[in-house]
């Protein structure tokens, strides 16, 4: 936590939470959910926002009967127990760690685009990496202060595409453009339901590090302001550009391959439309891997905090960041960039479905641990029952999601993967954490220090009498 005037703007949590938010995923992703749904790849967007709104709500709910500025892993042992708080924890930690691998990745491989001399994408990402790393140890309004910059530019790019696409429905005869390419080609729902719901979890993954809202509002000076009808604007970003695409360009002729943007931009006929792109994607990437290490150096530091990690990891430098977290991170990232080399593409492709797939399910236990809390809460004699219909519906769209992917042969292998994660986190937390008493209030969490030799007591004991 940082004092009083040292913490994030709320311009800096704004920013922060956009730049892990709008990603590769818009700039490079949007074409394969409008081939998947066609123009319904806008209901899309509005469900996924919708739903990302209510996580956001209840994660913001959970802090305030907590105190304020808390994380989410406190608000999740409060609610749920030390044991959950350590699964989503660590596993929110991991998916972080690979999303960041990838984001890296892919800035390298942009680069080798420009130089195809040079031998391997980790050369650029390596150099990246060290950046984003001191970035991360900076005093955490100077940090944010680079991270509003950095998504400013993807920021301006989403507005000037908006704004392009509303010229060219107000002047159709001199742009090509039409409005009807939102309903003319087979309707709105060219490949029915079915379409739509292929392209849910391409929508829901375009929100994936929206929850940084939570964790950035627990480094600002103004927590409860902080992040007040973000996510709207962000569902705006992207309804606004997917409509601007359509309307530009049928749904049939949205590219997959390559970037819908530099198409766009090239049906305007601006000079250097791919040039342009490539500097706001690598952008995107690096912004978005900023985030990415900015949300994992968080929860690991709340994990030792809440005494669930290494009391080590917990502890800020001079400036206020988690110095040790911030290292550790880096050098996972690292290792697993270094595996990612070893492995073939499409286990590499596997491992990224694998990651969205764990992002999902933390949004449910975000949501459990918030229906957990209504379900405790003392209400006032006739006051009418808390609604929670919002929140089911939130689970019903995460299984909905998930099935979907398990549905697709080429994706169920990462299924398979996340349920052996969390089966040996699960495990890992029945072994080595001590339960504890969720009703017993909103007290400060145990003591940190000590914690891998209580750890290493606990399993001797427990392979002594047996499981508890």
């Amino acid at each position: 936590m940082q004092n009083g005037g040292s913490g994030l703007k709320r311009r800096h949590v704004e920013f922060l939470t956009i730049g892990g938010t709008i990603g590769g995923g818009l700039f490079l992703g949007v074409g394969q959910g409008i081939h998947a749904a066609g123009p319904a790849m806008i209901f899309a967007f509005l469900v996924a926002g919708a739903a990302v709104s209510v996580v956001a709500r209840c994660l913001t709910k959970m802090a305030l009967a907590a105190g304020g500025r808390v994380t989410f892993v406190r608000t999740t042992r409060l609610n749920l127990g030390r044991r959950a708080a350590f699964v989503g924890g660590w596993s929110y930690w991991a998916c972080a760690i690979l999303t960041c691998m990838t984001e890296l990745a892919g800035a390298g491989t942009l680069i080798r685009a420009w130089f195809p001399s040079i031998p391997s994408s980790w050369i650029v990402g390596l150099p990246a990496l060290l950046s984003l790393t001191l970035l991360n140890r900076l005093q955490v309004r100077r940090f944010g202060e680079i991270e509003f910059w950095m998504a400013l530019l993807k920021i301006a790019t989403c507005l000037m595409v908006i704004a392009l696409g509303l010229l060219a429905m107000v002047r159709p005869a001199t742009s090509g453009a039409a409005i009807g390419n939102l309903w003319s080609d087979a309707g709105v729902l060219p490949h029915g339901w079915h379409g739509l719901l292929l392209a849910l979890p391409v929508a829901v993954f375009a929100f994936g590090g929206s929850e940084l809202v939570g964790l950035a509002a627990a480094d600002a000076d103004e927590p409860a302001r902080a992040a007040k009808g973000l996510l709207s604007r962000i569902t705006a970003i992207y309804v606004g550009v997917t409509v601007a695409l359509l309307v530009v360009m049928p749904w049939r002729d949205v590219p997959v391959a390559d970037s819908p943007f530099v198409v766009f931009l090239r049906h305007f006929g601006l000079p250097g439309a791919a040039p342009i792109m490539a500097v706001v994607l690598l952008s995107a990437v690096l912004s978005s891997g900023n985030s990415c290490l900015y949300g994992a150096t968080r929860v690991l530091a709340s994990l030792a905090d809440e005494g669930l990690a290494p009391v080590r990891l917990g502890r800020r430098n001079r400036r206020g960041a988690p110095a040790s977290a911030v290292t550790m991170s880096s050098c996972f990232v690292l290792i697993a960039a270094m595996l990612g080399l070893l492995a073939p593409a499409r286990l590499f492709a596997l491992l990224l479905a694998a990651s969205a797939m764990t992002g999902l399910i933390n949004w449910g236990i975000f949501i459990v641990a918030h229906l957990c809390l209504i379900r405790r809460m003392v209400r006032p004699v006739g006051a009418g029952p808390v609604l929670s219909w919002p929140s089911w519906g939130v689970l019903l769209l995460i299984a909905l999601t998930i099935g979907v992917m398990a549905g697709d042969p080429g994706m169920r292998p990462a299924l398979l993967d996340v349920a052996a994660l969390f089966g040996v986190l699960t495990t890992v937390a029945f072994v080595l954490i001590a339960p504890d008493d969720v009703a017993a209030g909103l007290g400060p969490g145990p003591a940190s220090s000590g914690w891998l030799k209580r750890a290493i007591r606990r399993a001797c004991h427990t392979a002594r009498v047996g499981p508890f």
